[in-house]
Order: C-alpha cells, then structure tokens, then sequence
C-alpha cells in the first residue's frame, strides 16, 4: 500500500532540505579547507619570497653597484643635477696603463684644462677601451692566450732575467782565437746560451704581438679614418699604405718592439750579440729611468746648438794649428780635415785636453823662454771648449733632469691630493665631510674623472630619442667640445660653503 501524497511531499521536502544542508555544510568545509590550503600556501610562498629576497637582493646590488654610475652636470642656471647611467659593457676594458698614460699627458695647469684635456682625448680613449674590449673577448675564447695575457708582467719579467743571464755568459766566455775569429771558451757554455736563446725569443715573441695586438688596429683606424671604398683608387690606397708605415714607425714603442722582436730573431740565427738590444728593456720595465734619456732628448735643440758652436770653435784652433803648429800634432795634421778630427778626438782623451796631446817646445823645455802662442793656444782653447762650453751641456742635461724630477714630484702630487674634476684639494674636501675618507669617496664616486669618460661613451652608445632633459643638455655640449657642464670648482660636497671663501690649490703644467 502507497502512502499518502501529501505524506510523500513532506518527506521529499525533508530530503530536499537536507541535501541543502549538507552542501552547504560540505561547501563550508570545503571552503574553509581552501582557504587554509591557501594560507598555507601564500605562507610558504611568502617565506620563498623572502629567502629569495634575501639571496637576490646583494646580487641585484652588486649588479648595479658595478654597472651604473653618476656623475655631476653642472646645469645653466649653475646648479649641480647628478644624472646617473649604467656603463657600457666595453668601458670595463679601460686598463691601468691607459689610465697611466693619460695622467702623465693631460694639461694640468688648471682645473679647466685638465677636463679639456679629458674631453679632446675622450674619442681616442675610447676607441683604446673598444679595441681592450675586443681583445678581451677573444682571450676569454682561447684559454692558453687569456692565460698568457693575464700574466704578461711575468713574461715580461722572465724575458728580462733571460736576456740578463745570457749577456753574462757573452760576457766571459767569448774569445778571440789565434785567426782573429770569435769562439766560446766551451761547447757547453754555448749550448747553455742557445737554448736560454730559444727560451728568450719565444718570450719576445710573445711580448711583441701582445703589444702589437693593442696598438696596431689603432694605428690602421688612424690612417684609413674617412676613406671611403667608393672613393679608393691605386693613389688613394698607396698614399694610406704609407701613411700606416709612416705611423708605425713614428710610434715609439711599436718601433722598439719591432725591433725587439727582430733581434731576438738576429741573436740566433746570425749572432748571439744581438740579445745585448735585450737589455735596454730596463727601460720599458722602470719607466722612471725614461727621465734620463727625457733630459738629453728635451733640450735637444739647445744641446745641438751648443755641440755646433764647439764644433765650430774646434774648426778654428784646428786652422790655426795647422798653420802655426803641424809639426806639434805628431803626424796627426797631414792636411786641415785630419787636423780638425784630431783636434776633436784628442781633446777629449789626452789628459790636459788638445794641449796635454800636443808635443813640447824644445825651447821651453831648454830654459830658452816659453812658447807664448802655444801658452795662449793651450790655455785659451782649455778655458772656452773644455770648460765653458763642455760645462755648458752638462749643464743643461743636469737641469732638464732635475726639472723633470720635480715635476713628477708635483704630479704625484696633483694626482694624489687634489680632484682632477672640480680641482679642490684634499684638506678642503675632507673639512666639508664628516667621514675621514671624505676626499676619496669625492674622488672615487661623486667626481670620479673615469666616470665623466664612460658618460660621453654612454652619450655616444644612446639613441638620441631616448635622452633625457640632462642628456640632451650634456650631448649638444659635447658635440660643441664645449666643458661648461662639467662642475669646475663646483662640488655638491661643498654645498654648504661659501666658494668665494675657498682657496684653489696652485697646479703646475706637468
């Protein structure tokens, strides 16, 4: 028997009801069990996020603390902007050695011309920095090469020891036999030799095209800059093949280098006398010792006038004694050319100068009453020639030396006390900052010199749609070669000081 419908109805109901209930209830807990699920989840991702936080965040500062930078814009109105870029990638191929060299070129009788200096150069610079960047690359491809490059002072070094231990054995174990020919005193001393020879011109080798590697692609963009193939004809072309080998061999390291190389090739294959060339690399190893061939090279005209008067001085007493005293000359003045070479060798080597070589009057000798013309001659030509003169040109190479000395004193100087941006010395800069390093963190950060370069390699690198109000203003200044923006005597350090108050520092032309 059925039930009633209306007792179906509520029954069906009842169910209808509690269906509803229980997926409200199932959707609560399973509503609430996503929720923890994403508690738990959003927990753990946060505690990631954080460790990652923490290990990314000193890499992600190490990253733009070493490829961005700032620099100081001194704006129209004289403000100080700084305007901060990231470094072109080549600009980290900027070396020591051209950092050196440009120190010791750049004008520094003023805080202007140093900058002037570093705006003129910056196009070379640059193309140096390139060049060091290419460079790079490769040796980063070819293991050995990287290896050797990395350790080329040490090439250096041992090439050096090489070329010193050879010439020490030239030096007491050859000897002349009874034909007249030169020998070693045994085969063993010269195998010795031979084979440090070997050593010595693989090293040489090496040190060549290292040096060649840096300067000659310059070189060749210097010579061929502006030509255009469509313009190049048989003219054209012979005409920049000259001047390349007119730059090279005005270039004196790449000169001395070629030669370098080529007499480590002569010493084995002709002579090992050679190898004696090996020894002015003293020179390139100490460059401080330049300042002694700089003292004779520098006043060369003053030198060469001097030389030419005593030359001409020389020609005189050698006419006069031809004429008065050719038999005194013991058969040294057959005619006046052999005359005027003897009176200029003998000076020099006879003690007491011409005179001292000169033969005795036999009546000076006999008590008869000396000779006044030679008294005269001896005495006269001693005083004006080997005296004066001769003093003169010690003179003027003892003086060059010494002004050289002093300027790498004031360089030295300059370089370590006094900003090459702004020109403000060390005391100023360390009074305005409340750190003790006030002056090199000025100099390594807000007026670092090498980063006002990489901001016109920046400039360069950028199209110009991309620039900025600053950049703009930097770029147009640049093309002008015009140094307004950069902040000569001005100093964001110094912000807080009267700059009529200030005292510059007197800098000298180096």
């Amino acid at each position: 028997r059925r039930p009633p419908r209306s007792t179906q109805s509520r029954s069906s109901a009842a169910s209808d009801v509690y269906k509803r209930q229980m997926g409200k209830l199932r959707n609560y807990f399973l509503k609430k069990r996503m929720q923890a699920q994403i508690e738990e989840d959003s927990s753990i991702l946060l505690r990631r996020l954080n460790e990652d936080r923490t290990e990314i965040y000193p890499l992600a500062h190490e990253f733009f603390s070493q490829n961005t930078a700032h620099v100081e814009v001194l704006l129209q109105d004289k403000r100080i902007e700084k305007a901060y870029f990231y470094i072109p990638p080549f600009c980290k191929a900027l070396t020591k050695e051209t950092k050196t060299d440009f120190n010791r070129k750049a004008s520094r009788i003023s805080a202007k011309a140093k900058v002037t200096s570093l705006m003129k150069n910056s196009q070379i610079l640059i193309k140096i920095i390139r060049n060091e960047y290419r460079l790079n690359i490769i040796y980063n491809k070819i293991a050995i090469i990287g290896t050797i490059v990395k350790n080329i002072q040490l090439v250096r070094d041992l090439a050096f020891v090489f070329a010193i231990i050879i010439n020490v054995l030239i030096l007491f174990i050859y000897l002349k036999d009874n034909q007249g020919k030169t020998k070693t005193d045994n085969i063993q001393n010269e195998k010795i030799i031979y084979s440090l020879g070997y050593a010595l011109i693989v090293l040489s080798l090496i040190i060549t095209v290292y040096f060649l590697a840096k300067t000659a692609p310059l070189l060749i963009q210097k010579a061929w800059a502006g030509v255009r193939k469509s313009k190049l004809n048989v003219l054209a072309l012979l005409n920049r093949v000259l001047l390349t080998v007119y730059y090279f061999l005005s270039d004196f390291y790449v000169l001395y280098y070629m030669i370098y190389g080529l007499t480590a090739v002569l010493a084995l294959t002709i002579n090992p006398f050679f190898f004696g060339f090996h020894l002015f690399d003293i020179l390139v190893l100490y460059p401080t010792l330049l300042n002694v061939i700089r003292s004779i090279w520098i006043p060369k005209k003053s030198l060469l006038l001097t030389l030419f008067l005593v030359l001409i001085l020389d020609y005189v007493f050698s006419l006069l004694g031809y004429y008065w005293l050719s038999d005194e000359y013991n058969g040294w003045c057959p005619n006046t050319f052999m005359c005027w070479l003897t009176s200029i060798d003998k000076s020099f080597k006879a003690d007491g100068g011409l005179g001292g070589f000169l033969g005795t009057d036999d009546n000076y000798i006999y008590g008869q009453g000396p000779d006044y013309f030679r008294f005269v001659f001896d005495n006269i030509y001693m005083l004006l020639i080997m005296i004066i003169l001769l003093n003169i040109i010690l003179g003027i190479i003892i003086d060059t030396f010494r002004t050289l000395r002093e300027d790498e004193k004031r360089f030295l100087f300059d370089v370590r006390n006094i900003c090459f941006i702004c020109g403000f010395d060390r005391e100023t800069l360390d009074k305005a900052s409340a750190s003790k390093n006030g002056f090199i963190h000025h100099i390594k950060k807000d007026h670092y010199m090498w980063n006002y370069l990489f901001y016109i390699a920046y400039l360069k690198t950028k199209e110009m749609v991309e620039f900025s109000g600053i950049e703009s203003y930097v770029a147009a200044l640049i093309d002008n070669e015009d140094v307004s923006w950069f902040p000569c005597h001005r100093a964001s350090a110094l912000k807080a000081v009267s700059y009529t108050h200030l005292t510059l520092p007197t800098i000298y032309s180096v």
